[in-house]
């Protein structure tokens, strides 16, 4: 953005400049103006210097505000929203001062002010160079944004060359920083501005503020490195439990992450929603039969850290948020959707406040929404955390078949099912879940309900289904017993010393 350090040399550029704008108001008060289709000479000259003077007080405040900055303590502690809000105010003030004085040379040319119009430029530029317009923490989104779309699988949509060229435009004043991140329009074509190009292939949210530092990264990953450490011996002697299979791959997968010096598990905001929802699964399974181990309770500890971290990291684009929130309230009509909606506007602020909906989740609950479909979910359902323990006496209260049925019904919903539809049908087996688990009776009709829908949605397209897995698993192991004989020829080949 810009070194404190250099204040005083900084404020000596804006008095240069005010000074400039002043000379510039005094020649125009003894130029000769011509008249224009819109004003008389006299006219056009005094809206100038009117003009002008107008200019000068913007100059003279915002170097007041940036007065304010004077170490670096003080500029680190302003958030980011406000440090956008300032490179706007300085980008636009002086583009405006430069492009003013341009427009009137221009149209006034027998006031001779060629000269002043020069130094102004050159008192603008001079300002330029101690600001930085395009700030660090879009710098790392456009890197993140750069290596993604170096993958060769993403390569074909790529759209860096467009951002590059955006870039560009903005460092050499081509555009203002507003038109940089919001677009804009020139001969007759519209040009998408960085807050549009960020979200291409789903890089970044646009309810997703813009992200963090990488440093900012350091201590959630070190917190993920103890986490990891804390539980890497009982998760090993765990790998042969089936109850564990999925988590252990998860683990070890985030395990590795933390060891490494460069490809770190956490490297943007949404990699936290991610890497906190495998280690609470983690911690449930866990707790569940060992909850008295050290290892457990040390995990934990370093699990709130990671939360704690988690809420400092996290910034939603609430601006953006409530705007939707707020349309899809105004064309609500019926007093039950209203009610409906309120109750989901609740939830929604709830666990906005607590930084715990991960911005995939957010679109697609602010998608419906803004569609007035009410049947949101938003809190996820893990079928994991679904499946009922069938113990002796839950066995004599529900019998051990509906117990059964219940949790095959999970295991085919968490298999077969994606997206929305997953989470409605793990919603609806939740219900019955939780009465079972606080001992209240089954609700046989529910339960014979969601029977029904998973025999209608699943279990009807079974043979097809196990078909084209069938062909794939067949295909598969042709092409491993190919690669055997050729393995086999290639020893025997060797062998002989052919």
């Amino acid at each position: 953005m810009f070194d404190p350090t250099r204040i005083a040399l900084i404020k000596e550029k804006f008095e240069t400049a005010e000074t400039n704008l002043r000379l510039l108001k005094e020649r125009i008060a003894k130029s000769s103006f011509t008249e224009t289709s819109e004003r008389s000479a006299e006219e056009e000259q005094k809206q100038s210097i009117e003009e002008v003077a107008k200019l000068q007080e913007k100059v003279k405040g915002l170097f007041g505000k940036i007065e304010e900055f004077d170490n670096r303590e003080k500029l680190r502690a302003l958030s980011l929203e406000k440090k956008i809000e300032l490179i706007g105010r300085i980008d636009s003030t002086l583009k405006e001062a430069k492009s003013y004085v341009e427009k009137l040379v221009y149209t006034q040319y027998t006031a001779k002010l060629e000269r002043y119009s020069q130094v102004i430029a050159e008192s603008v530029e001079s300002i330029y160079t101690e600001f930085t317009l395009l700030l660090p923490n879009i710098s790392y989104e456009i890197e993140l944004i750069t290596r993604h779309f170096t993958n060769p699988y993403n390569a074909e949509r790529s759209n860096v060359p467009e951002l590059k060229e955006r870039v560009n435009s903005l460092k050499k004043h081509q555009i203002t920083f507003d038109e940089f991140l919001f677009g804009y329009q020139a001969n007759s074509k519209k040009y998408p501005g960085y807050c549009e190009l960020r979200t291409v292939d789903n890089i970044f949210s646009k309810y997703q503020y813009f992200e963090n530092l990488q440093e900012e990264y350091t201590d959630i990953n070190a917190e993920v490195y103890t986490f990891c450490k804390t539980l890497e011996m009982h998760m090993l002697s765990q790998k042969g439990n089936p109850e564990f299979t999925v988590l252990f791959e998860k683990f070890d997968d985030i395990n590795k992450r933390s060891s490494g010096k460069t490809d770190k598990n956490i490297k943007k905001m949404s990699d936290i929603f991610s890497v906190t929802h495998d280690f609470q699964r983690i911690l449930n399974a866990i707790g569940d039969k060992s909850s008295y181990l050290a290892e457990y309770n040390k995990a934990q500890t370093a699990f709130k850290k990671i939360q704690e971290e988690q809420n400092k990291l996290i910034h939603y684009n609430i601006k953006k948020v409530m705007g939707v929130i707020q349309e899809a309230k105004e064309k609500l009509t019926e007093e039950a959707s209203k009610n409906k909606f309120a109750s989901l506007e609740e939830e929604l602020t709830k666990r906005l406040d607590e930084k715990t909906i991960s911005f995939e989740k957010l679109e697609e609950v602010l998608e419906q929404l803004s569609h007035h479909n009410f049947d949101v979910v938003i809190t996820d359902k893990d079928a994991a955390d679904l499946v009922l323990k069938v113990t002796a006496e839950r066995e004599q209260k529900y019998g051990k078949e509906n117990l059964m049925r219940f949790n095959v019904m999970v295991e085919e919903v968490d298999f077969w099912m994606k997206g929305r539809d997953k989470q409605e049908m793990l919603e609806k087996l939740s219900l019955i879940g939780s009465g079972v688990e606080e001992g209240k009776d089954i609700n046989m009709n529910r339960l014979k309900m969601v029977y029904n829908e998973v025999e209608h949605r699943i279990r009807k397209n079974y043979d097809p289904l196990i078909t084209n897995i069938g062909k794939v698993i067949g295909a598969l192991e042709k092409a491993m017993a190919s690669q055997r004989e050729q393995t086999r020829l290639d020893e025997r080949v060797m062998e002989i010393g052919v």
